[in-house]
């Protein structure tokens, strides 16, 4: 893969994985309907939380491929991988502890 292809990949990847977080967190927030079962709940909760653990994965590919396009940036990358994932992480401990 040439660097710029990754380069651009890593810009999109990183909009996506974004976007995956905000909604895999956001889509948990609010007391759920008191009708509804707590199984379809509990499956709800297992496919946000997948969301999001799925756009963090994408973010980490993502810095991965900004450091391959982007040779003087490699450290800068990597400090903004572990900075990302340290922020996502706390949020997603966050919102399991006050489930």
């Amino acid at each position: 893969m040439n660097k710029g292809l990754s380069g651009s990949l890593a810009l999109v990847l990183v909009v996506l994985g974004f976007a995956m977080c905000f909604v895999g967190l956001t889509a948990q927030l609010g007391d759920p309907n008191p009708r509804v079962p707590r199984s379809v709940i509990e499956a709800q909760d297992r496919l946000y939380w997948s969301i999001f653990f799925a756009g963090a994965c994408v973010l980490f590919i993502s810095m991965w491929l900004a450091g391959f396009a982007y040779a003087g940036a490699k450290i800068r990358s990597t400090l903004a991988l572990i900075l990302s994932l340290a922020t996502l992480l706390g949020l997603g401990v966050c919102m399991f502890v006050n489930v």
